[in-house]
């Protein structure tokens, strides 16, 4: 990419950073990938408390590029919180930006009225359409009030660009990963001595808790560590996270076979495991198996199967060379598949338009 120019984004969020939730996440490496690229960006974002940018790097565990500004639309009122995001847009807009990216339809509607001759507005697409793919008014408002879309899985973009006729500039970019981690080396090098399986998520209630019914006790007396809502150790921030990486055999991420997670997701834990130097084992389905290799960087069990799962993670207890492998595998193919690469291809996509 040619540096002499850098493009100004400006990415606008509703998210709180610290919400324990995986979209704020998505929504921060995107953006810190997009500025990686070479692109100077301003990431603003929604906040209940004031926020700053210390507090964030601390959270994630790691620094935020330097070519990414981070503003908070900050207040306990969300009537307060909206005021401000929309004069922050106004004021960055006439500052002078090459496109404006966004995944929130709200945001997008609020571009369209506010900036019609402005630059162009690129529309974020990271789940299934409200109401089970019908036809939404919203949808259909962030469907025509964009100039380019951004869609995170191939089988998320055929839905959307069919159900909306979108006629405008696509992309699929799915999730990425830091391939420069130093837990993730440190990992792979505990890996023979390793007596801990990571199954660190978001479970929400008795269906997706009933993923890992049957693990405890594990083979060979290994240890399962759950975070999530709901465990002791509760939901834990991208830099606890990490230090949980080394002295880990494999970690989870198991998913049930719903309509959304077999078809349109981009699934960000899975993203995130090719550079964990953790081997992974996951939930077999298109969207998991779109980001790894199985067999080679990952394995992938039948959703719901416990007595599969339980096989998988005793097949590397007893093989530890079959994890080292896995993990080295998984390093090696990190770097395509890192946050920067995409940021490559969106700015591309920017300067296209």
């Amino acid at each position: 990419m040619d540096t002499t120019h850098r493009p100004r984004l400006l990415v606008v969020s509703r998210f709180d950073p610290l919400a324990p939730r995986p979209q704020p996440l998505q929504t921060l490496w995107a953006a810190d990938g997009l500025a990686a690229a070479g692109a100077r960006v301003t990431l603003l974002m929604d906040a209940v408390e004031p926020r700053d940018r210390a507090a964030v790097e601390a959270h994630l565990g790691r620094p935020l590029h330097a070519r990414m500004a981070l503003r908070f639309a900050a207040s306990a009122h969300p009537g307060v919180r909206g005021l401000r995001r929309r004069w922050a847009m106004v004021r960055a807009i006439a500052a002078g930006v090459d496109a404006v990216l966004t995944r929130d339809m709200r945001v997008t509607a609020q571009l369209a009225s506010l900036a019609p001759l402005g630059p162009p507005r690129i529309h974020e697409w990271h789940a299934l359409p409200t109401a089970l793919g019908q036809r939404d008014e919203g949808e259909a408002r962030a469907a025509r009030g964009a100039d380019a879309h951004l869609f995170v899985s191939q089988g998320l973009a055929d839905r959307v660009i069919s159900t909306f006729e979108i006629r405008k500039p696509s992309l699929v970019v799915p999730n990425g990963c830091h391939p420069d981690s130093e837990a993730a080396r440190r990992a792979v090098g505990e890996l023979p001595s390793a007596r801990r399986v990571l199954g660190a998520s978001l479970l929400r209630g008795p269906a997706d808790d009933a993923l890992v019914d049957g693990l405890d006790p594990l083979p060979g007396g290994l240890e399962l560590v759950r975070t999530g809502p709901g465990t002791p150790r509760g939901v834990l921030s991208p830099a606890e996270l990490a230090d949980l990486l080394p002295g880990s055999l494999c970690q989870l991420a198991l998913y049930r076979d719903d309509r959304n997670t077999r078809k349109f997701a981009s699934p960000l834990k899975v993203a995130g495991a090719l550079a964990s130097g953790v081997p992974l084992v996951a939930s077999d389905l298109p969207t998991v198996s779109a980001l790894v290799r199985p067999g080679e960087d990952a394995l992938l069990v039948t959703p719901g199967d416990g007595p599969a799962l339980r096989d998988a993670i005793d097949r590397l207890h007893r093989d530890r060379a079959l994890a080292t492998r896995l993990a080295e595998a998984a390093l090696a193919r990190a770097p395509d598949r890192s946050w920067r690469r995409r940021g490559e291809r969106v700015l591309a996509l920017v300067e296209a338009l």
